[in-house]
């Protein structure tokens, strides 16, 4: 999948966690406008799920030290929503896909730190 811009919902709800997303998304180009790149701090692989919330489907997981785009949070910051690509081995993609947009916590109670800005 490209890159996913929010386009409005209800900005709340949705996920557990009470961390609020908006419903709908729509394809943008590879590359995000205004996206960031931050690095998998973690010291193993991170998965990326499908809303922002620990009880979520993966999507795909991004590997330790590779780069994502970060494309926004949920409205309290405890989630990104991020894009991860299978260019150099950063992704291992639910149904083979070649890159995944999802959500990633910033921090973990065992992992700590998830994400770093570059």
């Amino acid at each position: 999948p490209g890159c996913r811009q929010p386009v409005g919902g209800r900005g709340g709800g949705g996920g557990g966690g009470g961390a609020g997303y908006a419903d709908e998304w729509r394809p943008s180009p590879p590359r995000c406008p205004g996206a960031v790149l931050y690095r998998i701090a973690a010291s193993e692989a991170v998965p990326v799920l499908e809303e922002p919330s620990l009880g979520a489907d993966a999507v795909g997981v991004a590997e330790a030290g590779s780069t994502v785009e970060v494309l926004g949070y949920d409205r309290l910051r405890l989630w990104a929503r991020v894009r991860v690509s299978a260019h150099g081995g950063s992704l291992s993609a639910a149904g083979g896909g070649t890159a995944a947009v999802g959500w990633m916590p910033l921090e973990d109670d065992v992992l700590g730190q998830i994400l770093q800005p570059l």
